[in-house]
């Protein structure tokens, strides 16, 4: 009932609190609907109900039979709450833990000396052999595994070469995310983690969205396939989330450069984009302005119209029409020099 009551269709979130309201009745049922934190999820339920439906008279039922009393009613959420923290800390323990046991095989797996584990060699430009599961690799990438049973002889051998575009750095922080199921620490140089969303994109594009042909092939897919796709999609939705959240006016333009240059993530570009609109004048002051101007014209002139237009509509009092035309009129002459 405390299920449904949370997470349940409206009508059983209704008859939840019905037949909650039923059992409240009895006093030896008190104890155990507090322990399972009855009280908590019906003060919940009432809480997102912005009317006086049947259903919240009933939950307000159920809470003044559970808790007749203030101090009845503190005390069943203080201890609701504390159990769901402890719940929840454990989890966060158990995922903590088998995240560590992820690391230590990626770790183990890739170390110099463990040669029965490595039966997969890439050879990066820069010299650099980096050593790998093919079982993992299999498992992980479809882009591994159609070169594994294409019957190439780069499959055949175990000897691949690594993609040239990549640093070796870039290519070992993907296998440790492949051998870690997308769990191990992102790389700390901002460079690194770019070319690695750059290169995990590049193996696992995303599916186009729309269309019946997509829809199809997304509901096909066999679990192994999607295990594959859902570790590199973990990993690029990481590497967004690192990314992002390392924006700043100072290098919002360089990420928009190389993310836009590589189509490696809308996601990125929307936020990059944003920031570079709402500091315009700062970042087009950067060196770098001229370089997204050459190549990113159309982009460039957006942008600028974008935050000409609004600050044409600008009405704040201590700013005079004036003013905002001569700022607007920059920015259009600066949009086409």
């Amino acid at each position: 009932l405390i299920s449904l009551l949370g997470a349940g269709t409206p009508e059983a979130k209704h008859c939840a609190a019905g037949a909650l309201d039923h059992l409240a009745t009895s006093s030896s049922l008190h104890r155990r609907l507090n322990s399972c934190g009855a009280v908590l999820h019906l003060t919940a339920y009432c809480g997102r109900l912005n009317t006086l439906t049947s259903g919240s008279k009933l939950a307000r039922s159920a809470l003044r039979k559970l808790c007749p009393k203030r101090d009845d009613f503190m005390n069943a959420v203080s201890k609701a709450v504390a159990t769901e923290w402890t719940a929840m800390a454990s989890r966060l323990s158990e995922a903590q833990s088998r995240v560590q046991d992820l690391v230590a095989l990626a770790d183990a797996i890739r170390a110099p000396g463990s040669k029965p584990h490595c039966d997969v060699t890439l050879r990066c430009d820069d010299g650099v052999e980096l050593h790998a599961s093919r079982v993992v690799l299999w498992h992980t990438s479809s882009y591994y595994r159609s070169l594994f049973e294409s019957g190439a002889a780069e499959g055949s051998s175990g000897i691949i070469s690594a993609d040239a575009d990549f640093s070796s750095a870039v290519h070992g922080a993907l296998l440790r995310q492949l051998h870690s199921m997308g769990e191990a620490p992102l790389p700390e140089d901002s460079e690194c983690v770019l070319g690695l969303l750059k290169l995990a994109t590049k193996l696992e594009p995303p599916c186009s969205a729309g269309g019946d042909d997509d829809d199809a092939t997304r509901l096909s897919l066999a679990p192994e396939s999607k295990s594959r796709g859902a570790v590199l999609s973990r990993v690029i939705s990481r590497c967004e989330g690192a990314i992002i959240s390392g924006l700043d006016v100072s290098n919002c333009l360089d990420v928009l450069l190389h993310v836009k240059a590589t189509k490696s993530s809308a996601r990125v570009v929307e936020v990059a984009e944003t920031l570079v609109q709402e500091h315009l004048e700062e970042v087009m002051s950067q060196p770098r302005w001229d370089n997204f101007q050459e190549q990113f014209p159309r982009e460039a002139i957006s942008l600028l119209k974008t935050v000409a237009l609004r600050l044409a509509r600008n009405d704040v009092e201590h700013v005079s029409k004036r003013q905002r035309c001569t700022a607007s009129g920059i920015a259009f002459t600066r949009c086409f020099q």
